[in-house]
């Protein structure tokens, strides 16, 4: 994020009389009808709840921790604790 945030503010910005700068982006329109598929932000989830199992993988264990949904970042904490 810093090296974006120096990079960003490296540029120019914009006069008040609404022209874009040298150096600056043009605003980008984006209309419904150009969105392919909505997939940004969506966090796999089993209705049946998370998962936290382990499985015999050759001479290792291995854990299956997900299905999470939207609240992986709480819930990472306590399943962590359940996996090891």
């Amino acid at each position: 994020m810093l090296a974006l945030g120096a990079a960003t503010a490296a540029l120019p910005l914009a006069g008040t009389t609404g022209e874009a700068a040298e150096g600056v982006l043009p605003k980008f329109v984006v209309s419904p009808d150009d969105v392919i598929r909505r997939a940004a932000g969506l966090r796999p989830f089993r209705t049946a709840g998370f998962l936290v199992k382990s499985e015999p993988f050759g001479d290792k264990t291995l854990i299956h921790n997900y299905g999470h949904g939207g609240c992986g970042v709480t819930l990472s904490w306590g399943t962590a604790d359940m996996a090891a």
